[in-house]
Formats: structure tokens, sequence, C-alpha cells
């Protein structure tokens, strides 16, 4: 499969390596503290063993931001979009900008659908096993001056597992797909992505790999991780 240079896997947060083990102990602490502020009380979030689990090739950065897009326009118009942009055009694209310009608008409606699956971006991304509502952006600046070095990642999102599981399912009122990877197996899954007539066969295949890898956070108690 050509262009699958990102994995998603499980992991424990804090085996993560995006900034190494010490400093993803104490992003963790923050992380359970900005949360406890958000929800009003501590949330559970005990980390599962790890057991050789599943990584899977979900695309390049380009095929998150086509997913994203698509989610946009039916939040914001109730339709799909007539077709993938590549390149700029895709990045410049109405919907998307106006869900990323107004994240922190508050006179813009934050009854979206798609808050976790789109304010999450396309890098430095986790998502854990804790339900909370508003996904967390944690800049490029905090971490410096806490003196802790991400290397080119200009920040790092953390979105709720169980949140992005319902609005992938919300988003398959469109798609239509009749299960994820893990209900239709390797060979179903990857014909949805070879199937070259279908022009959101990344998308659908990013689907597939995301809604399995929710299901399989929230059964496991372990963390999405985009690598």
């Amino acid at each position: 499969m050509n262009n699958m240079n990102i994995e998603v896997c499980l992991k424990r947060f804090i085996d993560s390596e995006i900034l190494g083990p010490y400093d993803m102990k104490y992003l963790k602490e923050d992380v359970l503290d900005v949360l406890t502020r958000q929800l009003g009380k501590k949330p559970l979030w005990n980390e599962g063993n790890l057991r050789n689990e599943e990584s899977l090739p979900f695309g390049g950065m380009e095929t998150l931001v086509q997913l994203q897009r698509y989610a946009a326009h039916i939040d914001l118009t109730r339709d799909t979009p007539d077709k993938p942009l590549t390149e700029e055009k895709l990045f410049e694209d109405e919907c998307l900008l106006k869900y990323w310009e107004n994240i922190e608008n508050e006179l813009f409606p934050k009854d979206l659908c798609f808050k976790h699956l789109i304010w999450t971006g396309s890098i430095g991304i986790f998502f854990i096993p804790v339900d909370f509502p508003e996904p967390l952006l944690i800049e490029e600046e905090e971490l410096e001056s806490e003196g802790r070095f991400i290397g080119n990642v200009e920040y790092i999102s953390i979105g709720s597992t169980y949140q992005l599981l319902r609005e992938l399912d919300t988003l398959n009122k469109w798609l239509k797909l009749q299960g994820d990877y893990g209900d239709l197996g390797e060979m179903v899954s990857f014909d949805v992505y070879e199937n070259e007539a279908d022009p959101w066969r990344e998308i659908k295949w990013a689907w597939l790999v995301l809604h399995w890898m929710a299901r399989q956070s929230i059964e496991k108690k372990l963390t999405i991780c985009f690598e």
C-alpha cells in the first residue's frame, strides 16, 4: 500500500516515545490536572497491559486531513464534499478552515459533531481511553517552557477515544461502511482501500482503522498513537 507512512498503534500513554519516558509521565500528570478541571473530578485513567498490540498503516497526513474535511462539510453543510482535494486546496478548504478558525471563538456554536476528530489536528496526536468533552491542545511553547524537547512536533493534541468512537459512528451515516477493520478483516478492508473507482476510498480506509483502534483502546485501556 503506497503512501502509508503513518502507523496507528495502541500502547500505554507513558510508553510513547514522542517526548521520552520521563516527560511522558509528567505530561500524563499535566493532562490529568487539566481533565480534572474540565470534568470537575479526577478522571479514572488506568492503563492496560501491553501485549504486542497490533499497529496498522493509516496513510499520510493528507489522509487524515481528507477525513477531517469530509467531517467538517457534513457538520457545517449537512452534505459531503463533491470530491477530494489535494495539497494547498485541501488545507485551504472553507469548511475545514471555519472549524479551526473558531476553536477559541466563544461566540461560535460549540455543539459541533466532530471536535475530537478535527481539532486534534494531523500531527502529535493521542486518543486516550478517558471520556471528556473537549480535546486538549498543548502548544510547543508550553512544552519548551517546561524544558521538554519535542523535535519537529508543533503541538501535542489529546482526544478522547470514547468521543472519537461516537464521532466516527456519526460519520458512518454518510460513509455507510458495514463494519470496521476488526469486523471486516484484512482482505475486505484492503479491498475497500484498493477500490480506485471510489474517490473516498482512502478516507474509508482511515475510518476502518480508526474505528477499530478506538474500540480496542476502550476495551484494553490503551492509547491510540499516531507514529
